[in-house]
């Protein structure tokens, strides 16, 4: 036992250090050994989550759970990791079983709601949420899931007790306030109320702002470094990777700009499987993650000197062996992570013949939906207009760079082009990424798979350009974003 309980302190040493790489092998040295460590697999789930290891979290969280199988925190925390990994079938029915025997308990109904919610079963996602809200009122996030799913009208009674609500919990923190604000910014766009809708979003943001600052600085210093260093001579003094699989299909771009549209269709066909923003290739290449080009050839040196000959097919190899045991060995796989939109070239460079796609769609568009969108991690920038501006520019900037360094690897996408004229586009997708053509894919809306993103209700509804130009309504309120948009084209 004590050896055991050293083991995960090391671990968790490790990753306090800044070693991710050692902290993740000893995290899964552990789990393999499988010792009787009590209380303390709680710590090794908490330190496999930080690692982004979601797969040795769930381990790790059921045999927590033996410890107490009836206690719905441990049993919800395997539900909430099965649904993280993308078995929202398996974790749908462990927070119902909790539902049974809670039936009072709102965090059963409302994690039993959003798994419903992401498998397209709206109306009982619906009712979820509704019991959630009666166990327990302010519980503002069921009103967030419930604003994402219906559509509201004018004097909708939803409004009025999302507004009651709102009034009671006046002076809370943005993880109670934020999901309401958010859903009465939803209920008053659909109801046409442009002024109140803007309002509440603008009060959301401007309490995640708080919550979860942005360090523009940081990231548009990132950027620079990458277009000025990762240029056709370092990826011209790279060793070829050996892992030539093209079993993963990536996606990727802005968010908010039609990447789940892409990856719905691409997963209707009946040789591929949709995985979702996985975030495997940061856990398969953590030795140089955020690293920028001088410190990977520093990494690929001593690499080399250790006898390693092939560091890019390590990577590579490392990812590919994740999504097998995300995925199972079978089908191709679509990885829409976007963070990826920024490695671009390292996974290029570690899985040479793998397709990617970038979608591209209006800036305008892009940022107004971002900006009414509360997204659970990441898109810090999406709180400020002015930010919002700034991280679009210099993300377009790296669509631009990884063209033309990638060439014929990476297809653009125009959204605008695919949902007006799918019967062009769509093919060319088919064709990138290796794909014959199955009817099936231009019927994406019918294909039951579990969404997890803010576009969960759009992907249920066939191909419709009614997004196009809907920043337009709001034109007037997003003058900062306009500004900040056209002081950095020159």
């Amino acid at each position: 036992m004590n050896d055991a309980v050293n083991a995960v302190a090391d671990a968790d040493q490790r990753f306090q250090r800044g070693d991710k790489a050692g902290a993740l092998m000893a995290v899964r040295r552990i789990l393999a050994a499988g010792p009787e460590l009590g209380q303390v697999w709680g710590n090794v789930v908490w330190l496999a989550e930080q690692l982004g290891d979601f797969e040795s979290a769930l381990q790790a969280s059921r045999r927590y759970m033996v410890l107490d199988p009836l206690n719905p925190l441990a049993g919800l925390k395997v539900a909430e990791l099965l649904g993280e990994t993308g078995r929202t079938d398996e974790a749908l029915m462990m927070a119902e079983a909790f539902c049974d025997q809670r039936p009072d308990d709102a965090a059963p109904q409302y994690y039993a709601g959003q798994y419903e919610a992401r498998l397209g079963e709206f109306d009982r996602a619906i009712d979820r949420m509704r019991r959630a809200l009666a166990a327990k009122p302010d519980l503002t996030a069921a009103w967030e899931q419930i604003a994402a799913l219906k559509t509201f009208a004018a004097g909708d009674p939803d409004i009025a007790a999302m507004e009651a609500l709102n009034a009671q919990t006046s002076g809370r923190g943005a993880d109670t306030r934020a999901p309401l604000l958010y859903a009465l910014g939803k209920a008053y766009d659909d109801a046409g109320d442009v002024d109140q809708a803007f309002a509440r979003f603008a009060e959301g943001a401007r309490l995640m702002a708080a919550e979860r600052p942005f360090d523009g600085r940081r990231w548009q210093s990132w950027v620079d470094s990458t277009l000025r260093d990762f240029d056709r001579g370092f990826m011209m003094r790279q060793t070829d990777s050996g892992a030539t699989s093209n079993r993963p299909i990536f996606v990727t771009g802005a968010p908010r700009s039609g990447t789940t549209l892409v990856e719905q269709i691409l997963a209707s066909h009946s040789q591929v499987r949709g995985g979702g923003e996985m975030n495997l290739f940061r856990l398969a290449s953590l030795p140089i993650a955020g690293a920028n080009p001088a410190q990977i050839e520093v990494y690929a040196g001593a690499a080399a000197q250790a006898g390693l000959v092939d560091a890019w097919g390590g990577f590579g190899g490392n990812y590919l062996a994740f999504v097998t045991e995300r995925m199972g060995p079978d089908d191709r796989i679509v990885d829409k992570t976007l963070n990826h939109a920024a490695i671009l070239g390292q996974i290029h460079l570690a899985l040479p013949n793998a397709p990617m796609i970038w979608v591209d769609r209006d800036p305008f568009d892009v940022a107004w939906s971002s900006f009414r969108t509360r997204f659970a991690r990441g898109q810090d920038w999406s709180w400020s207009l002015p930010e919002i501006a700034r991280w679009l520019h210099a993300n377009e900037k790296l669509r631009r760079h990884w063209s033309e360094l990638l060439g014929g690897a990476l297809l653009t996408v125009d959204y605008q082009s695919l949902v007006s004229d799918p019967q062009t586009v769509v093919p060319r997708l088919l064709s990138h990424a290796g794909l014959s053509e199955e009817p099936i894919v231009y019927d994406f809306h019918k294909t039951r798979r579990a969404v997890d993103t803010a576009s969960l209700a759009q992907v249920r509804k066939p191909l419709s350009a009614g997004a196009v130009g809907g920043w337009k309504r709001y034109e007037r309120h997003l003058k900062p974003f306009i500004d900040a948009w056209e002081a950095q084209k020159g």
